[in-house]
């Protein structure tokens, strides 16, 4: 009786369990592989975005130093600017002074 009942259960195994294991281990074989695929894309992702994170630093490093040479720039021009009004106005006294004199001269 018990030879009986180990060849029952050795013949459950052979025609019930053991295909179903095979398929499964197949199928683990597939997901791995897949696993794998998707690990790598991954890993090419995460790359480029170490790559657009170091641009992104060095964008707004070249960014910070241009705007900075315009604020710069910007308070230089704007002396000038002054400087161009205070000309101005030094030429139009020079200019008023000239038209008194050319009046005094014609009278």
């Amino acid at each position: 009786m018990e030879q009986v009942l180990a060849d029952a259960f050795l013949n459950f195994y052979q025609k019930m369990l053991k295909p179903e294991f095979d398929a499964l281990k197949g199928n683990q074989a597939v997901h791995d592989e897949r696993l794998s695929e998707v690990v790598g894309h991954l890993d090419s992702i995460y790359n480029r975005l170490g790559m657009l994170e170091d641009g992104y630093s060095e964008i707004k490093d070249r960014l910070t130093l241009i705007e900075d040479a315009l604020e710069t720039e910007g308070s230089e021009s704007s002396g000038l600017e002054q400087q161009v009004k205070e000309l101005k106005k030094q030429l139009k006294t020079i200019q008023d002074r000239l038209h008194l004199v050319e009046r005094q001269l014609e009278a």
